[in-house]
């Protein structure tokens, strides 16, 4: 066989014995053996063969060595003895020796014959193909030729060796040949196994490669580390390189690398090295990215009150398909909305390409200025930040090129105002004929049933605006749920007639609403606005499908399914829009309006590819209070997010519980001095801050404003009507106050003087829902007592005339405990809960711990003593209290009271009977009061 070079031990072991029988040499056991194989290229097998078999000396092989071996000493003659003498001596010595011997040489050139003409085909058919595969294995270039052909002609070589073996007696063949064959055949396993190792290897990669590119292909966008990496992809990424990894290191652990070409085990080396490396370092590529990022925008990151923590930078940096900031109260929700635009804006996101969706126009304003303040050459008119209804209405006036005349639930109020006067008068609605004629029809009849159910209950016919103001709630919540007049109707209760007569009523003046909408062509309230946009996006799923690359949204907690369809349809097929989503559960409160909390707890399950943050570190609230609101969230019986908030300041301020007796008389006045002694202890008005569970509709918020008015005290008032600002204090203010539309104070000059406070302080009343999102370091929350209707929680008036239309009710217990820990949460310090005593809300005997418990006594003028007028009749004194009396009474001589004097009566005994409400001053403690206050 030719062969440019030995190959390893066997193969020189082969040439070495080729070598020693061409060259004639000597075998092992002394006989000469001239073979005539060499490694020359081009000289057959048959040729070298017949050479040594035609020699004088053919050299010896086993079968002979044998036949000799087997003569006795005394006939060892034979072997000197010529040839013509050998028959005599072989019949004088009585031997067959000479016989058997050329029996043995017949035999043995029989089986050159055959060994020869094998070993011819094996050189001359096969030959090239072990040669060139034994090329490749010793210099490790790549083979040039077809693996699979020459595995199967190495394969037929080694079959014919085989054969041959099966079919020669070794025991006719030379030592040479022997050893020729024995290296020819481990020529051929070693090409062989270099075949098969180089064919499975080229299998496994072939095999190997699709997921290889398939993985290339996925994380090519990922290169560099430049983008935060979407959660999917990071699963998908670290699974596929895990996988490959194991393929990798099973191909380098089953295949002998020895033998395979230098740029085969290179390629093996460098993907074992980079899907090693690559299956340790994507499950923590994010928090990498996000740690660089946080690096390289340490500057952007800096607040007027020092720089972001690491967990509003890590909110705003992370950028999965889908994220949730669960904002804990008083952790910077809003503050990590707003950086997050700004982020986006430094990282060269277009402007354009960012809308932000808040949930009021404050929150808007106040994101715009802060953003444009911060970033050279943009302007707040640049901003796409709006409310939803505005982002929504904007929609349907580019695209649809119209807008409602009215403004929003302007045309429900005029519209169940005029049906239900017209009802009464057997007239036809003028402003609205003809609408719809049927409809009208039908609600007069029905809402005449009511009127009359009502009357024979309450013996007397209801209130005109009462029932107005029902109808136009029935309709705002059909359009906050989306109702159709039939699904109404299917609603209306069966087993309560009056319910299901105003249902009916309802369902009818809705139907004459929709109608209206019609012919306006346009949104006449906050629902339509949405439904409309949603309609308009779905038209053009291309353009406004995928129209930006980042959604930001605050207060999700408040999230109608509505409002999230809104939403939905701006992540379009196809689209890289980023959902960005800023809220806390905790804080979710307007079920009323449609809201369901379970849109944000259900977050992960509704969306993929989400990332999900909390920020848990409370830089507004005392110790105290952060600990009382996490107390209070845990014994919640909703599905909710776990929060582990903890408190920044170290502040040593403890709420406090007043407890009042006589709290009907004394409630207002006592809230009052609480907002007065904040003002005697240098706190501005602004720092004052009074929340209840109503606002316009508050019984108690109504009668301390009027409170607050009679002393001078500038304070804010409800929505549209003008804050309270006493002429003195107009007098005192440096700048001339103004209202704004809402009839909010302001200063005159605000947008001509950016640089100073854009309205003067007034102490804040209103509900808590109005004082979300807002913060004091003072907090009254009054009356905190269980059931009223200003109380939390007050009673639950779900269901009932609003029951066909309330499509989502809230959990109301649950809703109503949200809401006092917004109105904890509110206080940067003090925090007062006003209740009458034995009658304090349920949560603030939950949070019993965390509460100081205040007693006030009584303090006032002694203004009269009567004597008792019988032996069983009491003393009785006028204890003038300065916004109220009260009736002290006893059977013991009160000696120490002296008329015109002030006193202060301790924890009072207080008994209700048939005269009043009267204080048993023989069973308290009566001492002189020692200071100007009227409450202690």
């Amino acid at each position: 066989m030719t062969r440019s070079e030995p190959s390893g031990d066997a193969a020189a072991d082969r040439t070495a014995a080729v070598d020693n029988s061409a060259n004639g040499a000597n075998s092992t056991d002394g006989a000469n053996s001239t073979d005539g194989r060499s490694s020359e290229a081009g000289r057959g097998v048959t040729d070298r063969a017949s050479r040594a078999l035609g020699d004088e000396h053919e050299g010896t092989f086993p079968a002979l060595e044998e036949h000799k071996a087997n003569v006795e000493r005394e006939e060892l003659l034979v072997h000197v003895t010529p040839e013509p003498l050998e028959p005599l001596v072989e019949r004088l010595l009585n031997l067959d020796y000479f016989a058997e011997r050329d029996r043995i040489l017949e035999q043995r050139a029989e089986t050159e014959r055959a060994f020869t003409k094998a070993i011819e085909r094996v050189e001359g058919i096969y030959g090239g193909p072990v040669n060139r595969a034994l090329d490749r294995r010793r210099d490790g270039a790549l083979p040039a030729f077809d693996l699979e052909g020459f595995a199967t002609e190495v394969d037929d070589a080694m079959a014919a060796v085989e054969s041959l073996r099966d079919r020669v007696d070794s025991d006719y063949l030379r030592r040479s040949e022997r050893r020729y064959l024995a290296n020819l055949e481990s020529d051929i396993v070693a090409a062989r196994e270099y075949l098969r190792n180089k064919r499975a290897f080229d299998d496994r990669r072939e095999t190997l490669a699709p997921d290889v590119d398939a993985f290339e292909s996925r994380f090519d966008r990922y290169k560099g580390g430049t983008r935060y990496m979407i959660s999917s992809d990071q699963a998908a990424l670290s699974d596929a390189a895990a996988e490959i990894r194991r393929a990798l290191r099973t191909m380098a652990r089953e295949l002998d690398l020895q033998l395979l070409p230098v740029d085969d085990v290179e390629w093996l080396r460098d993907r074992k090295a980079r899907f090693g490396q690559l299956a340790e370092q994507l499950p923590a590529y994010n928090e990498r990215f996000v740690e660089r990022q946080r690096e390289r925008y340490a500057d952007r990151f800096e607040t007027s009150h020092g720089p972001l923590n690491p967990s509003q930078q890590k909110a705003i940096v992370r950028n999965d398909r889908r994220n949730l900031v669960d904002a804990s109260a008083g952790t910077g929700k809003t503050l990590t909305l707003t950086y997050r635009f700004l982020y986006l804006l430094e990282r060269g996101v277009p402007v354009d390409d960012i809308a932000a969706v808040t949930f009021t126009n404050d929150a808007a304003d106040e994101m715009k200025g802060r953003i444009a303040a911060q970033v050279d050459g943009v302007h707040e008119r640049d901003l796409n930040i709006s409310t939803i209804h505005r982002f929504a209405n904007r929609i349907v006036r580019r695209h649809r090129g119209r807008s409602s005349g009215a403004s929003p639930g302007e045309r429900r109020s005029e519209l169940a105002e005029e049906f239900y006067r017209a009802s009464r008068a057997e007239e036809t609605p003028e402003a609205f004929d003809p609408v719809d004629p049927e409809a009208y029809r039908r609600f007069r009849a029905e809402i005449r049933e009511y009127r009359d159910l009502r009357t024979e209950r309450d013996g007397g016919p209801p209130d005109r605006d009462d029932v107005v103001d029902r109808l136009e709630n029935f309709l705002e919540k059909a359009a906050t749920f989306d109702l159709e007049p039939d699904d109404v109707r299917a609603r209306c209760p069966d087993s309560d007639a009056l319910a299901s007569a105003f249902g009916r009523a309802g369902a009818s003046l809705l139907s004459a609403y929709h109608a209206e909408a019609a012919r306006m062509d346009g949104p006449i309230d906050f629902g339509r606005m949405i439904g409309d946009a949603v309609a308009v996006i779905r038209e053009h799923p291309v353009e406004l499908g995928t129209r930006y690359d980042h959604l930001l949204v605050d207060e999700f907690q408040d999230v109608s399914e509505a409002e999230l369809e809104l939403f939905e349809s701006l992540l379009g097929v196809g689209s890289e829009t980023h959902l960005f989503c800023v809220g806390d559960d905790w804080q979710s409160i307007y079920g009323f309006r449609g809201s369901d909390v379970r849109i944000f707890t259900g977050y992960t399950d509704r969306f993929e590819d989400t990332t999900y943050t909390s920020l848990s570190v409370n830089f507004r609230c005392p110790p105290t209070v952060v600990e009382a609101g996490r107390k209070l969230m845990s014994l919640s019986e909703v599905e909710q997010n776990a929060k582990a908030v903890e408190a920044d300041t170290e502040a040593d301020v403890v709420p406090q519980i007043h407890s009042l007796d006589l709290f009907d008389r004394r409630g207002v006045a006592y809230t009052a001095d609480l907002i007065d002694d904040a003002l005697a202890d240098g706190r501005t008005y602004d720092d004052v801050m009074v929340i209840s569970q109503n606002d316009e509709n508050s019984d108690f918020l109504t009668d301390l404003r009027e409170e607050l008015a009679s002393r001078g005290v500038p304070h804010k008032r409800p929505k549209n009507h003008d804050d309270y600002v006493p002429e003195w204090y107009r007098e005192e203010l440096t700048r001339e106050a103004a209202f704004d539309e809402k009839g909010n104070v302001e200063y005159a000059d605000a947008d001509e003087r950016p640089d100073l406070p854009s309205k003067p302080p007034v102490v804040a009343v209103q509900s808590v829902y109005g004082a979300k999102g807002t913060e004091a370091p003072v907090v009254i929350l009054a009356p905190a007592t269980d059931g009223d209707k200003d109380g939390i929680p007050n009673e639950n008036r779900s269901g009932g005339l609003l029951a066909p239309v309330e499509a989502n009710p809230a959990n109301h217990l649950a809703e109503q405990r949200r809401l006092f820990y917004v109105a904890l949460t509110r206080t940067e310090g003090e925090f007062h809960a006003v209740a009458p005593r034995g009658q304090e809300s349920r949560f603030v005997q939950e949070l019993d711990d965390y509460f100081d418990p205040v007693l006030p006594g009584v303090t006032g003028r002694c203004a009269s003593v009567t004597e008792p007028h019988t032996d069983k009749s009491p003393y009785r004194i006028e204890l003038d209290c300065g916004n109220y009396e009260i009736e002290l009474v006893g059977w013991e001589d009160p000696e120490p009271m002296v008329e015109g004097e002030r006193y202060h009566v301790a924890d009072p005994v207080v008994e209700r009977n048939g005269y009043g409400t009267q204080i048993r001053f023989d069973q308290c403690d009566v001492t002189p009061a020692q200071d100007g206050s009227l409450r202690r």
